[in-house]
């Protein structure tokens, strides 16, 4: 075997504590080769063994288990002849070598989904404070938990296992539940009325990992049968404890509003009850429900996640957070009611220029008599896929909302290229003029943008992303993150900031 324990125990008590004296007593032998493994992933053979115990604490029903599994099935790994040099997810990979017990197993889906959505930062601290919580009267435990770059390289180790799974995806649709990640304007709107918004800044949103931690271990006593049920409460957070509840450790889970009306739940009401009770807040509510129900969370089993976005705000990636969208609702789930605003009220435009954009890349791409030597010299997206025909079929076919256009957008792409360069311009002026972000409003005075998205720089994200998926080929079931699409759409927007002449500065494409 490639690991064994001299000691039967787990080091992990059924009342949900670690010893860490019996732990540090503990004998492990392990095999050159799973020693070489830890070493290459800089996991040391003590964190190995503590984050078997971790994952004793959670246990998944046959459903969860079977999910987990199809995922690590699907990994892909690539050898060079001779076997000398894998990448992916090789035969060894830690990954590989870490699942073979079910504890481990139980820990590598943890980390796996704490990739998926948190950075190395926050998972790693998220996973020492449910290390602590295990250990909660130990003196020795502080000196004996791995370290956080110790628990941030396992998490590292795991990362990507579940980026083609469905996991991502359901993350993604129970963060869409938040009303208060869409209602800037509207106390009332959320993602099914016809008037929700949503902005950078209404997106950002970072519960403490202590406060995760303690969520997390309420989750751990439910699959373990030591609580029957629990309520959550918080921010954008819970949107991935649900995920994780419902795809990993397949509860039963409930989506409440303020009134109780049900959103969402994953099983038969008439039949039986949930397991989980979840219930989004507002950042300001956040923070007076946990001062309110500090002293009653044990009682009441109800678990409130401290907002804590303030002392990430110097850290954006840590509040800015997303699951991954899937193809068919890519630019509704990232941008809301200005997209359906974008999709609908502009249609005309919007097609017009997307047209217009494919006959000019050809141009750029040909390259048209006429064209500018900074933009050949700059020009880089020569492949099929990315000019005139090419860009059409790769944004049609891989954006199924757009499928609607193709006729608007066929039309537009057939004229010479002089004419679809002011036709674009044409467009994209006539975009700027229904746009009610401040700089098509000419507000100068107020910060681009507070709370709506642009339509100009929307279509230049939309033209953007087709670029740079037409040079690649998509492996099935992975799905783009929402927060890497609203990067793009922030350095769209800071492009133009520096520059009203893309053409002249930019090797991408202009969106104005």
């Amino acid at each position: 075997m490639s690991l064994s324990r001299r000691d039967g125990s787990s080091g992990f008590v059924q009342q949900g504590t670690v010893d860490w004296g019996q732990l540090a007593s503990q004998t492990v032998s392990f095999s050159v080769g799973v020693l070489a493994r830890l070493a290459a992933a800089n996991v040391s053979p003590y964190t190995f063994e503590v984050a078997r115990i971790l994952g004793s604490t959670l246990k998944m029903t046959p459903q969860g288990k079977r999910n987990v599994e199809s995922a690590l099935r699907e990994l892909k790994s690539y050898k060079l002849p001779g076997q000398l040099l894998w990448f992916g997810f090789g035969a060894s990979h830690l990954v590989r070598q870490l699942s073979t017990t079910d504890s481990g197993f139980h820990c590598v889906a943890l980390c796996g989904a704490l990739s998926d959505y948190y950075i190395l930062e926050v998972g790693s601290e998220i996973l020492s404070e449910y290390m602590s919580i295990l250990s909660p009267d130990s003196p020795s435990s502080e000196l004996q938990k791995p370290s956080l770059i110790e628990w941030g390289n396992l998490i590292k180790a795991c990362s990507g296992i579940f980026a083609a799974s469905p996991f991502g995806t359901l993350c993604e649709e129970l963060l869409q539940l938040n009303p208060h990640m869409w209602n800037v304007h509207d106390p009332a709107a959320d993602l099914q009325s016809s008037n929700f918004r949503g902005s950078l800044s209404s997106r950002a949103n970072c519960s403490s990992p202590q406060s995760i931690a303690k969520a997390l271990h309420g989750i751990s006593m439910v699959t373990n049968g030591r609580l029957e049920a629990i309520t959550i409460t918080g921010g954008n957070d819970i949107g991935w404890l649900a995920a994780l509840s419902e795809w990993q450790l397949g509860l039963r889970i409930r989506f409440e509003d303020a009134s109780g009306t049900s959103l969402y739940s994953n099983y038969d009401a008439k039949k039986t009850d949930y397991q989980i009770l979840f219930n989004y807040l507002s950042r300001l509510s956040q923070t007076s429900k946990e001062n309110d129900l500090n002293e009653v969370e044990v009682a009441s089993r109800t678990f409130v996640l401290e907002d804590a976005t303030d002392i990430f705000r110097g850290r954006i990636l840590a509040i800015l957070k997303s699951g991954r969208l899937p193809w068919n609702k890519v630019f509704a789930w990232t941008f809301g009611n200005d997209f359906h605003v974008l999709l609908t009220e502009n249609r005309l435009s919007f097609s017009g220029a997307l047209g217009c954009a494919a006959r000019l890349l050809q141009g750029f791409a040909t390259p048209e008599p006429g064209l500018t030597a900074t933009i050949r010299a700059n020009w880089s997206h020569y492949n099929s896929e990315a000019f005139g025909c090419g860009f059409i079929s790769t944004l049609l076919g891989t954006f199924k909302e757009l499928a609607d256009l193709q006729g608007l957008i066929d039309k537009s792409s057939n004229t010479s290229y002089k004419e679809a360069e002011a036709d674009y311009e044409n467009h994209l002026a006539r975009l700027a003029l229904s746009c009610k972000c401040s700089k098509c409003q000419h507000q100068t005075d107020v910060p681009t943008p507070i709370s709506e998205y642009c339509l100009v720089l929307m279509v230049g994200t939309v033209i953007r992303l087709t670029l740079g998926l037409s040079k690649m080929t998509i492996e099935k079931g992975l799905r783009v993150k929402r927060q890497g699409l609203a990067n793009m759409y922030n350095q769209i927007m800071m492009d133009e900031r520096q520059s009203n002449d893309n053409r002249e500065n930019d090797s991408t494409f202009p969106t104005r």
